[in-house]
């Protein structure tokens, strides 16, 4: 079995200031997921509302309202968050519809490329060297505003450098496309899988609610077309009183017809 967290040079659980933040974003994930582990019942108390996004009318919105699009990209850009709204809770300033567009609109970009790796970022966080990490995610981010994964690095970096505007913002912005592609199925059938823009998505939602081990990951042909079937462990806290932590084997299903697509362009 691989752990999770090989999958990435930093986990968000790592950042310190971000630690309520990283919580209540656990529990809101877990509650759109319809996971229960035992040592979650709080996520009973947020609403969950899906949103299937419509991939056909957000491609046309992105090819042709730019003013929109980019008026959307613009705010998300340029999101201000503060540690005070961070622990009230993960509230977006956007709709369902409107981070929709925002996340799955970039594979509609002639930028978009979701099999781009960020090795001199990975590193520089290799080598701890936090203040070129944060300057590499920020550069990286100029092209790909919507990569979990370098939003993860930068939270990370920026953590370490004590640069709490920029950590603050990236983390409202992971928060943002973490809970889209949340509603964006049931992900526990194949029937409502949940769509991805990157493969590395897959593992930073898995990181974000605590997955532990990845047992098994497969592409499989399904009625919503292809998806990568994801079979992991959950912690489920101490159940049996006896001071050990029980864990429960789940399955999610994530729909890459987008970056699969995109890969079949290239030849």
């Amino acid at each position: 079995m691989k752990t999770l967290t090989q999958q990435t040079a930093c986990s968000i659980k790592t950042a310190s200031g971000h630690k309520i933040a990283f919580w209540l974003v656990t529990l809101i994930t877990l509650k759109f997921l319809s996971l229960t582990p035992a040592n979650a019942q709080e996520q009973d108390t947020i609403a969950v509302e899906r949103f299937i996004p419509d991939l056909k009318k957000i491609e046309n919105i992105v090819k042709n309202d730019t003013d929109r699009y980019n008026s959307l990209m613009d705010r998300f850009n340029s999101l201000t968050v503060t540690m005070e709204m961070l622990e009230d809770g993960p509230i977006s300033p956007f709709t369902f519809e409107e981070s929709a567009i925002i996340y799955y609109g970039y594979a509609f970009t002639e930028k978009y490329n979701p099999y781009c790796s960020y090795d001199s970022l990975r590193f520089f966080i290799q080598q701890r060297d936090w203040e070129k990490a944060e300057q590499a995610a920020l550069e990286a981010l100029k092209d790909n505003p919507v990569c979990i994964e370098l939003l993860e690095h930068l939270i990370l970096a920026a953590e370490q450098r004590q640069d709490e505007e920029v950590a603050s913002r990236a983390f409202g912005q992971y928060i943002i496309l973490l809970t889209t592609i949340s509603r964006s199925g049931e992900g526990k059938t194949p029937d409502s899988p949940l769509f991805v823009t990157r493969v590395s998505d897959e593992y930073s939602i898995l990181r974000s609610i605590g997955a532990s081990q990845l047992k098994g990951q497969s592409l499989i042909d399904t009625p919503s077309g292809k998806c990568d079937k994801m079979v992991f462990m959950l912690p489920m806290g101490d159940t049996d009183g006896d001071g050990i932590e029980n864990e429960k084997e789940y399955t999610l299903y994530f729909n890459v017809g987008l970056p699969l697509g995109w890969w079949s362009k290239q030849f």
